[in-house]
């Protein structure tokens, strides 16, 4: 788990001061500042702590956006305590405001309303993001502005009384609260941003796209969720090491004068039937998926294809795998991303029969290839005289401060009839000894 960012208790401080000062601000003008209805200062507390409390209620939650929100809920703050500032100013220049009915109503709203309001909704979503960093929980940032009130209660009783007005006061609380606001931003430099850039139902789970972002761990990463499974990412910004299935494809791709026959299983949110029509002129593809909903998101947002397009070199077939496993003929590469193969329980979710069928698509000479998580040897019916070799990518991914638990070791492997011996690692990987 990542160490929480330095300086974060002093956003939820200064709000905590404004908001007391704020309060404390308003009972003295609303109270003591001549004739009129609000002349108890229960009522002017009873409307501070209901917009409080409103403002709590309202906060937004630990969502998947939440640092874009919280920006706009900081600006708000900042307007809310800009228009209690000119509103300080007003009564001061204009007596009669102080003796009317409607100014102090208005004052009770601009003063002692607003500010509280959009400050509560701020420090609840200060505590919404204590929840979702699953750091020290939502009562920190509740004691964090406790204290600060506590300094803006005894700052205002002091500078109120003796040297500043109270427009000058609210002024401020807007340097203070900007201040906050920076220091805020700095933070949030070393929280993770989420950003959701499209979502489809589908039978067994949401299937999203995700651009994840931690500014100091480098540029935003846009993946492929299916529920909590991570279907496949791309770097959006610079470059990147190949994906998994690509790597391997070329490193298995025959000379240009000979054809090669590919099945992808779960390949629906790959990039590898789009590169490899391109490097190989007699390469086709039969592609399965068995969502709909990925397809679409990885075909729309990650720049990934498997339409039939190219002179019908690529085939797509979308359903149940069970199904689509009774394709025709045998095929040089038989690549299963067994990821695809998570949401519906791994390997073992498939039928005896289907796993049968898969591994005895491959050609006399072909291969066959799991990833990019290890394939659990004992799932698969392979003939005891098939070569297995497995091999790790050697230089981590940047997704563990990204995604977590989400995110394995990549690990690919290579299954042949053959001993396998004019097989070169791919690119990036090395060979590991096979446990078990």
């Amino acid at each position: 788990m990542r160490r929480p960012p330095r300086g974060r208790w002093l956003p939820p401080f200064v709000v905590g001061a404004c908001l007391a000062s704020a309060a404390e601000l308003a009972v003295g003008l609303l109270v003591y500042a001549g004739p009129g209805f609000l002349r108890s200062v229960t009522t002017v507390l009873a409307v501070e702590a209901a917009a409080l409390g409103v403002g709590l209620w309202n906060a937004p939650g630990p969502s998947l956006d939440l640092s874009d929100v919280m920006r706009r809920r900081w600006l708000t703050c900042l307007l809310s305590f800009l228009v209690a500032t000119l509103f300080a100013a007003a009564w001061s220049i204009v007596g009669e405001l102080a003796g009317s009915a409607l100014g102090q109503g208005v004052g009770l709203a601009a003063l002692a309303g607003l500010p509280l309001y959009a400050g509560g909704a701020l420090l609840g979503g200060l505590s919404s993001m204590e929840v979702r960093a699953e750091r020290s929980g939502p009562a920190t940032v509740g004691a964090y502005a406790a204290f600060g009130s506590v300094v803006g209660l005894l700052l205002t009783g002091a500078a109120l009384t003796r040297v500043l007005t109270p427009s000058s006061l609210m002024l401020a609380c807007i340097i203070l609260l900007s201040a906050a606001g920076l220091v805020f931003s700095h933070v949030q430099d070393g929280v993770l941003r989420v950003q959701v850039k499209g979502r489809r139902p589908s039978l067994l789970g949401e299937v999203r796209v995700e651009e994840r972002t931690l500014p100091v761990a480098g540029p935003p990463v846009r993946a492929l969720l299916e529920g909590s499974t991570l279907r496949r990412w791309t770097i959006t910004e610079g470059s990147q090491a190949e994906p998994w299935d690509v790597e391997v494809f070329r490193a298995l791709m025959p000379g240009p004068a000979t054809s090669f026959r590919v099945l992808h299983v779960g390949g629906g949110a790959s990039t590898l039937s789009r590169s490899g029509i391109r490097e190989h002129p007699l390469v086709t593809f039969d592609v399965t998926e068995r969502s709909p909903a990925t397809v679409e998101l990885a075909r729309e947002l990650l720049d990934a294809s498997a339409d039939p397009w190219d002179g019908g070199r690529v085939s797509l077939a979308v359903g149940n795998l069970e199904d689509l496993v009774e394709l025709h003929g045998a095929y040089d590469l038989v690549c299963i991303d067994l990821a695809s193969l998570d949401p519906v329980g791994g390997p073992t979710g498939l039928s005896s029969r289907t796993r049968a069928g898969l591994v005895g698509r491959v050609a006399t000479g072909g291969t066959l290839v799991f990833g990019p998580i290890p394939m659990g040897v004992h799932a698969w019916p392979l003939p005891a005289d098939w070569c297995v070799r497995e091999f790790r990518r050697t230089a981590e991914p940047p997704l563990a401060d990204l995604f977590g638990n989400l995110v394995a070791e990549e690990v690919v492997t290579v299954v042949r009839p053959d001993a396998g011996t004019d097989f070169r690692p791919p690119p990036g990987f090395e060979e590991q000894e096979r446990a078990g």
